[in-house]
């Protein structure tokens, strides 16, 4: 860097002063400096060339109502933030030895309310003409309300990072699913696939979509980790099964049990699932009910069909879509499924759950 003596800076003709030594303390001590510092909305000060401060001009005073006594030397680190402090006084004497520009972010007490607010100092070495350092000087500028709004676009930038991830895994996992229900029906050696299990699948598309319309509104209202609602989904994919099934009567009772995207997804396509078969073997009344009670979530779908045959188990009865029931209920879930039937006929399937499975994804 190009070397400033105080020559240069302080006085118009060099030869009208003493000495370089008497021309540094006349600038430093100089009443107009004084009352430009003064004027100056930033803090300013000076310091000896080992870097012990010698002035602060009134701003300083204002903000940490520490006098002249208090501060002087070393005394101003005492107005820095504890976490601050150490590493700021380490990093100043290094470069008051070094004779390099200085430059730091620190918190600064504010006495008024006693909180600590974002400072930025800078500070560059006087030279005289054998260039050794005579005056620093230096100013300090509140920085603080950038800091928070660069803290909130960082926080902002993270949360929107995590959401697009959040979104990609789920779109993917809910890709996997069609797949897999396009696989079970290849896996049965039919040339002709029926037109219901076109439908069947038909269906479960749209409460993925629905779901996934549900999570895309969170992560963009809330934070990515909220959970969804239950109630908010079913209340897409009801009327979407009453459409396709006029004259059937679907009865949902839904409390607002709230999961994780994942748990969410798995239970909005079993109870499709159940809708769907209630809807195929039943005689126009469905009723779905949703409820959670001492961390315990419980699903009732029932019908008024002729229900289930005797000895019927899921694992071998010729329905692939129950016992996709079965193994999300069980795997993704954590939670039991029975198929029985009411008293009065028809066939009820019940689900428990127990909350502590619902974990964050």
């Amino acid at each position: 860097m190009k070397k400033m003596s105080a020559a240069d800076s302080c006085s118009p003709d060099p030869m009208q002063a003493n000495s370089v030594e008497t021309n540094a303390v006349r600038y430093a001590g100089d009443e107009t400096y004084r009352v430009m510092a003064d004027a100056m909305p930033q803090i300013v000060w000076s310091a000896e060339p080992t870097g012990s401060r010698d002035y602060f001009n009134q701003r300083w005073n204002e903000h940490t109502r520490m006098n002249a006594a208090q501060t002087k030397g070393w005394g101003w680190v005492t107005a820095l933030h504890k976490e601050d402090a150490a590493r700021c006084l380490k990093a100043w004497k290094e470069a008051a030895q070094g004779q390099q520009t200085f430059e730091m972010e620190y918190r600064l007490i504010c006495a008024e309310d006693g909180s600590y607010r974002w400072f930025i100092e800078r500070a560059a070495p006087l030279f005289d003409p054998e260039g050794n350092v005579i005056k620093w000087f230096g100013s300090c500028t509140d920085v603080h309300d950038l800091k928070v709004a660069q803290a909130q676009i960082d926080e902002l930038n993270v949360r929107l990072k995590r959401a697009m991830t959040e979104t990609h895994h789920r779109v993917k996992n809910n890709l996997q699913i069609i797949s897999a229900m396009v696989d079970i029906q290849l896996m049965n050696d039919q040339d002709m696939i029926p037109a219901e299990e076109f439908r069947r699948l038909g269906a479960h598309v749209q409460t993925l979509a629905a779901v996934h319309d549900l999570l895309t509104k969170e992560l963009k209202d809330r934070e990515p980790d909220q959970r969804i609602s239950i109630r908010d989904v079913l209340q897409k994919l009801v009327p979407v099964h009453q459409q396709t099934a006029p004259a059937c009567r679907i009865q949902p009772n839904i409390q607002d049990v709230r999961l994780p995207g994942r748990q969410g997804t798995s239970l909005a396509l079993v109870i499709n699932e159940l809708i769907s078969n209630a809807i195929k073997h039943g005689r126009g009344n469905v009723e779905v009910i949703v409820t959670e009670k001492d961390e315990i979530t419980s699903v009732v779908v029932s019908d008024d069909g002729p229900g289930f045959i005797a000895g019927f188990d899921v694992k071998t009865a010729a329905n692939t879509g129950l016992e996709l029931v079965d193994n999300l209920v069980r795997w993704d879930l954590g939670g039991h499924v029975d198929f029985e039937n009411q008293p009065s006929g028809g066939a009820h399937v019940s689900i428990t759950i127990p909350n502590r499975h619902f974990t964050r994804t």
